[in-house]
């Protein structure tokens, strides 16, 4: 026995795609510590340890929880 073809009636709708993720911000690097940078969200006194990771790499900052990425050297 055929089934009979699907009609346009059940095709589910078609989803757009999302927005682009918006362009991440960078990091500040800080002069005289090498491997640290002030994240865009965090207080100043705030550092982060990015040593090792390469430059326009994303990172979430551990204080507020946001994505940055790492700034050059």
């Amino acid at each position: 026995m055929n089934k009979p073809a699907a009609s346009s009636a059940n095709t589910p709708a078609v989803t757009p795609a999302p927005n682009p993720v918006t362009e991440l911000p960078y990091g500040t690097s800080i002069s005289g510590r090498p491997g640290f940078v002030n994240s865009p969200f965090a207080a100043k006194h705030q550092l982060v340890d990015v040593t090792g990771l390469p430059v326009g790499m994303e990172v979430k900052c551990p204080y507020t929880g946001k994505l940055f990425r790492v700034p050059p050297q």
